[in-house]
């Protein structure tokens, strides 16, 4: 299962989620909950808030960037860590890239892939 779960993971991470709208739906079951600890503390989020997260992603930025520095797998765990890169909308900000966020995350597989092989 290590290397079906890794795949789904970096396809998931790959993907081009601020101009398909469909990824979303594709990765992740309505019933998910994600539970993550950010540097502000823990967060809990389901399918409805996530999807509502990136439509406010979309509308902010324009250009959404992924460095993967680490994706590891264990069993039904897959680790990553990775660095997002953003440009806003503003016309005078184009060439303007910034880094938003660097996590380092654990996703357990099985409760909605079931036995990934």
């Amino acid at each position: 299962m290590s290397n079906k779960a890794k795949e789904i993971v970096r396809d998931f991470y790959e993907s081009d989620i601020l101009k398909d709208k469909t990824v979303l739906e594709r990765y992740f079951h309505p019933e998910m909950v994600l539970i993550w600890n950010s540097p502000i503390g823990l967060s809990i989020w389901h399918y409805d808030e996530l999807v509502n997260f990136f439509d406010e992603v979309r509308r902010s930025y324009h250009d959404l960037r992924l460095e993967v520095s680490h994706l590891l797998a264990d069993g039904n765990h897959v680790t990553i860590r990775y660095k997002y890169y953003v440009r806003p909308w503003k016309i005078q900000m184009r060439n303007w890239e910034s880094p938003i966020l660097l996590q380092f995350g654990r996703l357990r597989m099985e409760k909605y892939f079931g036995d990934i092989k």
